[in-house]
């Protein structure tokens, strides 16, 4: 099911608009520099789709092949992870030169437009995920700190998951145990990437 949603949703998310980056310059100097800017953090979100477009290549239906099952399963659990990793990023990058509102549990921001959207699907998300009241303009350096702060996010999550989950399952189904474990390596590879994602 995992490898469906990602096959469905590469093309589509592969060949997102880059508007934001790819308009030409008409105001001289300053708003070229700003081009560049946005260019220049939108770098990390370009790597995610690489990293992502990648780990899909080398999936493919199989019935008796247990590498490629195996790597199916390994690729299809970060493909899905990337890809909603990738939809949280280019949301934050849309809000650019938009008035937000930032959550009040987390660095999240959202418009009251999404806002009201997102509380129109479930009932209580505004108990749950309530704004602050006062909005501000988002900046491009906000998202240079919240992608940064995002990713680390999703380097700890995983971390504390490794450390406090044992990486083997008991089961007395034998192909449960080697997903478990399959799962739990692929979550190793992330948190390493992560880590070069910010390194670089």
């Amino acid at each position: 099911m995992a490898n469906r949603l990602v096959l469905s949703n590469l093309k589509s998310l592969l060949q997102c608009s880059k508007a934001k980056t790819d308009a030409k310059p008409m105001l001289g100097d300053a708003f070229l520099r700003s081009i560049i800017k946005l260019k220049n953090i939108n770098k990390m979100i370009q790597k995610l789709k690489t990293k992502l477009e990648s780990l899909n290549l080398y999936i493919s239906p199989t019935t008796d092949n247990k590498n490629q099952f195996e790597t199916n399963i390994k690729n299809g659990f970060m493909c899905e992870h990337l890809y909603h990793n990738i939809e949280m990023l280019e949301k934050h990058f849309n809000y650019i030169g938009k008035e937000v509102h930032q959550y009040s549990k987390n660095k999240s921001v959202t418009t009251i437009e999404d806002f009201k959207l997102k509380e129109s699907e479930e009932l209580t998300y505004s108990l749950l995920n309530p704004i602050e009241k006062k909005s501000f303009l988002y900046k491009a350096g906000d998202f240079s700190d919240f992608q940064n702060w995002y990713i680390r996010h999703q380097i700890e999550h995983f971390s504390k998951e490794l450390i406090n989950r044992s990486p083997y399952q008991n089961s007395t189904n034998p192909f449960s145990n080697l997903e478990f474990q399959w799962i739990v390596e692929s979550k190793q590879k992330l948190v390493e990437f992560f880590n070069e994602l910010l390194d670089a």
